[in-house]
């Protein structure tokens, strides 16, 4: 055994010998990564090296005893650059997600603070989504809300509905919504005009009477009446409730009151100004 170590040992010493040589021939060249293997005459005959302790060049062979691989993911982005992911790493500092290459790997995971909701608010100055949903808007020119007066909103009307809630109040009450092209933005010319009616659920069907849906065109407006003695006007119960004002915008007959029809086309992204105004007999 002494005899087998020592000869191990020579080998081990011409090694190291062999690679201070090789550095000091050329100093653009790479230093070459050895491995140390005691007791292993397997993996020292594979590298060409008799006796049980040798160190040799990394790739050269392999030891005869099974090691495990750790996969690693390396993360891309920006604040964690180089981060590496393992099983004692998970770059949870990492603000966006990183790729795996194995499926072995251990993948960190963003994490992420946005969401989205379908009931969410909508901005009276912000477009709603486009394709056929509706949207809940932040205005209300009922005889119980708080916009009808001198003020006007800046609004984008858009394919799908945006529905505004319409408090009612019981009082002799009635009033007047319309909407107005508006300066800075002009209103789209390929044929989209703009709906308007009043119900009982968002985006639902009209109320009863043919005044309260209408069809506002580019520039128009429509009264209400909950006193019974205006004598037009969309007719709606003299009793506190809670109603939705509904707009879309929609490419279709001017008799399609609610953009229905088979042959009506999305309408484009339409910027108004809509304005309230609230009377009492």
């Amino acid at each position: 055994m002494v005899s087998i170590f020592k000869d191990g040992l020579v080998h081990l010493s011409k090694g190291i010998l062999g690679v201070c040589l090789l550095a000091m021939a050329s100093a653009s060249v790479f230093a070459t990564e050895y491995r140390l293997f005691v007791n292993d005459s397997t993996a020292c005959g594979k590298a060409g090296i008799s006796g049980s302790v040798c160190l040799v060049p990394v790739g050269a062979t392999t030891s005869s005893t099974s090691v495990t691989a750790t996969t690693t993911t390396t993360s891309t982005n920006g604040s964690a650059q180089g981060c590496v992911v393992t099983a004692w790493n998970n770059c949870s500092n990492a603000t966006s997600s990183s790729s795996s290459s194995s499926s072995s790997s251990t993948t960190s995971t963003p994490s992420s603070s946005s969401s989205s909701s379908s009931s969410s608010t909508v901005s009276s100055s912000a477009s709603a989504p486009s394709g056929g949903t509706v949207a809940g808007g932040d205005l209300n020119f009922g005889s119980g809300g708080a916009n009808s007066g001198v003020r006007s909103y800046p609004v984008t009307v858009t394919n799908d509905t945006i529905a505004y809630p319409f408090t009612i109040k019981q009082g002799a009450f009635y009033g007047r919504v319309g909407i107005v092209p508006t300066a800075s933005s002009p209103f789209p010319d390929d044929g989209t005009q703009i709906r308007m009616w009043w119900s009982k659920t968002a985006g639902g069907y009209p109320l009863a009477g043919a005044s309260c849906e209408v069809v506002l065109g580019r520039e128009g407006s429509a009264y209400w009446d909950q006193s019974g003695t205006l004598g037009f006007g969309c007719q709606i119960p003299n009793a506190a409730a809670n109603l939705f004002l509904n707009f879309k915008a929609c490419i279709s007959s001017t008799v399609d009151a609610r953009c229905t029809a088979s042959d009506a086309k999305a309408g484009s992204p339409a910027p108004v100004y809509i304005y309230g105004r609230l009377d009492e007999r």
